[in-house]
């Protein structure tokens, strides 16, 4: 069983965010649920693997596509990212979006093909 992606935000008028067409196939956007990082709003389903620097296995690709929208959406207040195995309330940053890009373009997933 692998490490599973979370992707949370929270918005600023608890409105669902309005990403215009830019979720993947296969993601949609719903309330949060009870496991969400507190004062998350929403969470972006999907049923994808985390990749990360030293976790490169899900398509981050689609992932960072995900997390760009979100950070360009004008009521997104907050956005998480994480694993499923990891307990973290630390919101991501563009920053980290920026190093983990950085790590895909070296790396892709070649740690584990």
């Amino acid at each position: 069983m692998g490490v599973d992606a979370c992707i949370y935000c929270k918005t600023k008028d608890g409105k669902a965010p309005d990403l215009c067409d830019s979720l993947p196939i296969g993601a949609t956007i719903i309330p949060a649920n009870e496991c969400a990082p507190e004062g998350a709003t929403h969470e972006i389903d999907q049923s994808w693997r985390y990749y990360g620097p030293g976790y490169a296995r899900g398509p981050w690709p689609r992932i960072a596509a995900i997390l760009m929208s979100l950070f360009a959406c004008e009521n997104i207040e907050t956005v998480w990212y994480f694993g499923d195995c990891y307990d973290t309330d630390k919101p991501f940053t563009p920053d980290r979006v920026h190093e983990y890009n950085s790590y895909y373009m070296a790396n892709g997933d070649r740690p584990y093909r």
